[in-house]
C-alpha cells in the first residue's frame, strides 16, 4: 500500500523538518526519516492502528519524535492528513487543525464539525 499526503500537511511536512534542521544539523533527516518508518508501518496494517476522530481519522506516532500522523483510508491508498505535534509548547493551540475540520466534515451536519472541533480542542 501506498501513501499521499493531503496538501496542508505536505507543506507542514516540510515545515517540521525544516524547524529540526535548523535546530541542529542533520535532525531534519532524522526526522523525515523516522516519518518513513512509521508510514512503512502504516501502509503494512492501516487497519491495525484505531480511529482515533470519527468517521475514519486514525492515529499514529512517530518514535523518537512528538508527533503523531494523523491519517485515513482513501481506496487502497493511506491519505496523510496531519503530522501534528502531541504537546504545543509554544501557545499556538490547535489552529492547525482548522483545514482538517472543515475539509473532513464538508458537507456534514454541522454537530459533527462541533464534535470534531471539540475532540481536538481536548488533544
Amino acid at each position: 500500500m501506498s501513501y499521499f499526503f493531503h496538501e496542508a500537511a505536505s507543506a507542514e511536512q516540510l515545515e517540521y523538518a525544516a524547524y529540526y534542521e535548523s535546530c541542529q544539523v542533520g535532525l531534519g533527516a532524522r526526522y523525515l526519516s523516522a516519518f518513513d518508518e512509521a508510514m512503512d508501518k502504516v501502509c503494512q496494517y492501516p487497519d491495525r492502528y484505531r480511529v482515533e476522530f470519527p468517521p475514519n481519522i486514525r492515529k499514529f506516532c512517530i518514535p523518537s519524535f512528538p508527533y503523531n500522523i494523523l491519517y485515513r483510508l482513501v481506496g487502497s491508498t493511506v491519505e496523510v492528513w496531519l503530522s501534528h505535534p502531541i504537546a504545543d509548547d509554544q501557545g499556538t493551540g490547535l489552529a492547525g487543525f482548522n483545514w482538517l475540520i472543515n475539509a473532513s466534515f464538508a458537507g456534514h451536519p454541522p454537530q459533527l464539525k462541533i464534535t470534531m472541533s471539540r475532540a481536538l480542542a481536548v488533544a
